[in-house]
């Protein structure tokens, strides 16, 4: 027993020594700043706040919340929670500051990644270091990486491979705790991620029927026996859930689905390193006109992996119905059309389009990209028998160990990642006053769309509105029904129907006269949203020119404001900025008079020009910057004590707004003054009637 208890635990250090390289500087910053990108990490660190808070504190149903929505709070059933790491966290936040207990949760995503994966492909080869290997493969693996970037529920990987694991013995051992111990372990895979419940179904019933076909054994009594227990069991622990999910699906229309055009694998993706790697800088030309986000198009599957799949299949029959699954993974991932260099080919559906058709629940997921998961989890378990005949059987020893040597450090370099990704964002001391205030009140946060969920964890009250993953339809609609928050949540806006359309830059100078034909010379807004491709890291001066105001944000920060009512003007900052493609959004203003906006850049000893369209693409990865145009207005047409009774009535105490953002409404027709201003926030209390 000592003896395996000392072998698994030479494993687990491996791994979290080689997590620790990879992640660096996570561990550096591991109490202050959270591992990846100022996005839905930050949504996913609230979802545990707020399943610690409800089961701890409140002894309440995680699944439904008043802390978002309030007052009449939304179900969250469809919310990335991640709910196996909430509970593994629970006992961490009595000792850890919050930032520190996410990261945990993202540590031991690869370290149990790797752990769960190696007895996975352990089972299926027998070999150590062949299933050591295969685990090091799986858990760092671009997929991984790049949605370490923003996407919690979906690194939460491990339960996978645990699934996996597990369903091996149920086939291969008598036991009947094996059954019981898949069905769990199925639970986690669906609670973390209900991708992960697709996924895991669409190998499970290949790879059983492969089995099957192939062990007259499977074809009996008592492998049906097995899978009905394991079936029963899950359902037993999930139904209640399902039955609740379904409930709410028919009750709601829901807001957030992704578009599964934009957000499907390109072909190419699957052969091209990607920004989730150290040499995907390389080929940022390529991978740049993919659709959706780099978090997403991580389905590089490195040449070594699939040299070491190709090996398995040859020398392992076992190993060819992996080779199978995982071209089922990449059919999936395409998506209902193929795409090729960011070319959408829409000739004819591939099977994601039909299977959308079939069960259009499915087309509520929306990123088909991420079935990618299914080729690298495939792969991994074709390349563990492939290492294990290298490992055992090669021409001689020192040669086959050399072999297997060279592919791995080939795949070393291959997937070595991008340097991590950290953020940061500030905890204003009035939260913490806040925290300390047991009355009963609401915040209205309108600093971003990540950051005042990050805010609720530090104040511990209930929110207005929040960005979620899925919401109700009516919960939008209740938003802007109402005159004060409606106003707020669409600053001078309202007064007509956006109008949208592609700009191949920003460098406009309309003078008095109108942008387009159905919008007014003054009083407008412009809202442009895409990606500036960076050619080369260093240090940029990045210009916005304006008449009246704009605001510049790059990877969804504020970068610099030029805000006011002024003649053309231009300010400029200057910073880093690494290779590659970078989330770019404009904010541009017209009051009266002319009205002019250009943006513009130079890299460190080079004259500043308009930012070119080639280093401009939009959201969808194709040419030119997304513009929404809408004509604007400032007021409620209440008057003040009405106004503010709009506010009083729903207990909401205190207005929290970026400090770049002018404030006309709340400061003008409310009256208001800021009783906090600081970290990038302006903050407004709503006094008692």
């Amino acid at each position: 027993m000592w003896e395996k208890a000392r072998r698994e635990a030479l494993v687990l250090s491996a791994y979290a020594a080689l997590a620790l390289i990879l992640t660096w500087p996570l561990a550096a910053r591991f109490g202050t700043e959270i591992g990846g990108d100022f996005g839905d990490h930050w949504q996913t660190l609230w979802g545990m706040w707020w399943v610690h808070k409800a089961l701890v504190e409140l002894h309440q149903n995680p699944f439904f919340s008043t802390y978002v929505h309030w007052p009449t709070g939304v179900p969250m059933f469809f919310e990335t929670l991640d709910f196996p790491d909430c509970l593994l966290a629970l006992p961490l936040w009595h000792f850890l500051p919050p930032v520190a207990v996410f990261n945990c949760a993202e540590a031991w995503s690869y370290l149990l990644g790797g752990w769960f994966f190696y007895h996975f492909a352990l089972e299926l080869t027998g070999h150590r270091p062949a299933a050591f290997a295969a685990g090091a493969l799986f858990t760092f693996a671009p997929y991984h990486f790049g949605h370490a970037l923003g996407h919690m529920h979906v690194m939460a990987l491990e339960w996978v491979p645990l699934y996996f694991w597990m369903l091996l013995r149920t086939i291969e051992r008598p036991e009947r705790r094996w059954p019981v111990f898949a069905a769990l372990a199925l639970a986690a895979a669906s609670l973390a991620s209900w991708y992960y419940l697709l996924f895991c179904v669409a190998l499970t019933f290949p790879y059983l029927a492969w089995r099957a076909a192939t062990e007259p054994a499977l074809r009996s009594w008592t492998a049906l026996n097995r899978a009905l227990i394991l079936g029963a069991a899950y359902l037993a622990v999930m139904w209640p859930l399902f039955s609740a999910m379904l409930a709410a699906r028919a009750a709601d229309n829901w807001e957030g689905a992704h578009d599964p055009v934009t957000f499907s694998a390109d072909l190419w993706s699957f052969f091209i390193p990607n920004a989730a790697q150290a040499i995907g800088a390389g080929f940022r030309s390529s991978w740049s006109r993919f659709s959706g986000n780099p978090a997403e198009n991580c389905d590089y599957l490195g040449y070594a992996l699939m040299a070491l799949a190709a090996l398995g299949a040859i020398k392992a029959r076992r190993a060819r119905v992996w080779i199978g699954l995982a071209l089922l993974g990449v059919v999936l991932a395409l998506g209902p059309y193929l795409r090729t260099g960011g070319v959408v080919h829409q000739g004819f559906l591939l099977p994601y389009g039909w299977l959308t058709r079939a069960a259009p629940l499915l087309d509520f997921t929306g990123c088909p990209v991420r079935a990618g998961f299914i080729a690298i989890f495939s792969l991994c378990g074709a390349a563990a028998f492939g290492l294990a005949w290298l490992f055992r059987e090669g021409p001689s020893r020192p040669a086959r160990w050399g072999a297997a040597a060279a592919l791995l450090a080939v795949a070393l370099v291959e997937l070595w990642p991008h340097p991590f990704t950290t953020s940061r964002f500030p905890a204003p001391a009035i939260f913490a006053s806040w925290a300390k205030d047991p009355s009963t009140f609401a915040v209205l946060d309108m600093s971003g769309d990540t950051r005042p969920l990050y805010d609720a964890v530090l104040h511990g009250h209930p929110l207005v509105d929040a960005y979620l993953s899925r919401t109700p339809e009516r919960l939008i609609r209740w938003l802007d029904e109402q005159p004060v928050i409606g106003r707020l949540r669409h600053p001078r806006g309202g007064l007509g129907p956006p109008h949208q359309r592609r700009d191949p830059d920003i460098d406009f100078d309309w003078g008095t006269g109108s942008p387009m034909a159905g919008l007014g010379p003054d009083d407008f807004e412009v809202d442009w949203q895409g990606k500036l491709l960076v050619p080369a890291a260093g240090r940029y001066t990045l210009t916005l020119g304006a008449d009246d105001a704009g605001v510049l944000f790059i990877d969804g920060r504020p970068v610099l404001t030029n805000g006011g009512t002024h003649p053309y003007l231009e300010r400029s900052v200057t910073l880093p900025l690494a290779a590659g493609a970078h989330a770019l959004a404009v904010s541009y203003r017209e009051n009266e008079g002319g009205a002019s906006v250009r943006l513009l850049w130079a890299r460190e000893g080079e004259a500043a020009k308009v930012v070119p369209p080639e280093a401009l693409l939009g959201p969808d990865g194709q040419p030119g910057l997304e513009g929404v145009y809408r004509q604007v207005g400032d007021t409620t047409g209440l008057s003040r004590e009405a106004a503010l009774d709009s506010l009083r009535k729903y207990r909401i105490r205190y207005l929290v707004m970026p400090s770049w953002r002018q404030e006309p409404l709340i400061e003008g027709e409310l009256g208001l003054s800021p009783i906090y201003v600081g970290e990038g926030l302006r903050i407004y209390e709503v006094p008692a009637a």
